[in-house]
């Protein structure tokens, strides 16, 4: 009973502030609680805010504006409300807002229009520098497309691309994640200029068992109704070579993709299984590809099989295999193949010999490795930490 009382705080008067200067709150209250709060702290520049009770309502009647000149730091964490609510509350802070972090769980798909963000900022805080937002959705366990208030792609436009400011969306257990965060710079990027607007990264990180793997695609084609889907990460399971084909498949526009291991272990007849990775391997336009584990040098065939216009190939951790051996193998793969794409190779050797270098030149030039029709093919090697680093024309 006593949990359900409340004390009622008035707003501050002029000789009752505070010379805060950061504010964390995390306990759940109303905007309205929160604002008479924040009229104790006209010196405030960080605010930390969380409210995850559902049951305790956040809105509760108008919000009077506060003046708040100094703050520039926003972090909330606010779940079950309404972009609506949200947008009423922060437009009602005049500050000079340069960073906002906002996550939130919401049946409320607006959280997830472009628009209405731009024109938030555009009008309210044109200061804002940095933005991280994360939406939480659950995951969808039958076939059905949610309505999304706009076209697919709409984070897109001038406005987030100049700012480099990247939606992406990673699978959980329980739930499906789409953040907005300024770009990083990722494992395929190189000194070229990145197209940011294809920058779109679809991570799964937990992957359903084979038998449950229609969830997977269940939820994949929800997440092409909003955006499209550029690369892909599968970084703490191995996955099927089949499993890779079925996701390949439904992913149209996918440029690259990293997944921890490959399994070659058959799951279904071999001659279906050999159609889906020929019509797969076909239409594909894949063009970087990251193997975190490599077990046997045939999982690097096949992927060189489903990805025939693969240019870049890493492997992080090779099993006990020759590095010479392993190079040579790859490369006389590209001869024979008559493979006009591959063009580079990385590959992560945990301890490197001074001499290692010199000897994969050796191992090269001893098996001629880059003559194509009599014709020398110029590479180059380079060693960078524990990565070395083989590009050929």
């Amino acid at each position: 009973e006593d949990l359900k009382r409340s004390i009622s705080l008035p707003f501050a008067l002029k000789n009752q502030t505070s010379t805060i200067e950061h504010l964390v709150i995390d306990h759940s209250c109303t905007f309205k609680e929160l604002s008479t709060i924040l009229s104790y702290t006209p010196q405030l520049r960080h605010l930390h805010f969380s409210h995850l009770n559902d049951s305790y309502p956040i809105i509760q009647i108008t919000i009077l504006p506060m003046i708040l000149s100094n703050l520039s730091y926003i972090s909330f964490n606010v779940h079950y409300i309404r972009f609506d609510e949200f947008k009423m509350f922060v437009t009602n802070i005049n500050c000079k807002l340069k960073v906002l972090y906002y996550t939130t769980r919401s049946q409320d798909m607006t959280f997830l229009e472009a628009n209405r963000w731009e024109q938030l900022f555009q009008r309210y805080f044109p200061r804002l520098e940095k933005f991280h937002f994360q939406y939480y959705k659950p995951l969808n366990f039958e076939y059905k497309s949610p309505i999304y208030p706009e076209d697919p792609n709409p984070f897109i436009s001038s406005f987030w691309i100049e700012r480099k400011w990247i939606l992406e969306a990673e699978m959980r257990s329980f739930e499906v994640v789409y953040s907005i965060s300024p770009y990083k710079k990722r494992w395929y990027d190189d000194n070229s200029s990145s197209e940011i607007f294809k920058s779109t990264r679809f991570t799964v990180t937990c992957l359903p068992r084979q038998e449950e793997l229609e969830i997977l695609m269940m939820n994949i084609s929800s997440i092409l109704t909003l955006t499209q889907i550029y690369h892909l990460e599968i970084p703490q399971r191995q996955i099927f070579s089949s499993s890779l084909i079925d996701i390949i498949n439904v992913l149209s526009e996918l440029d690259s993709f990293k997944i921890h291991s490959l399994s070659l272990s058959p799951t279904r007849n071999s001659s279906v299984e050999e159609i889906a990775l020929r019509n797969v391997s076909n239409k594909n336009k894949i063009t970087k590809v990251c193997l975190e584990k490599m077990i046997e040098i045939e999982e690097i065939y096949y992927l060189m099989k489903l990805c025939p216009r693969m240019n870049y190939l890493q492997v992080d951790y090779i099993n006990n295999i020759n590095i010479e051996l392993f190079v040579q193998d790859i490369l006389q793969k590209v001869q024979n193949e008559h493979n006009q794409y591959l063009r580079s190779l990385c590959f992560l050797v945990p301890t490197i010999e001074n001499e290692m270098v010199k000897k994969l030149e050796e191992r090269i030039h001893s098996q001629k490795l880059f003559f194509h029709y009599m014709i020398k093919r110029h590479y180059t090697i380079n060693r960078v930490v524990n990565s070395i680093y083989l590009e050929w024309k």
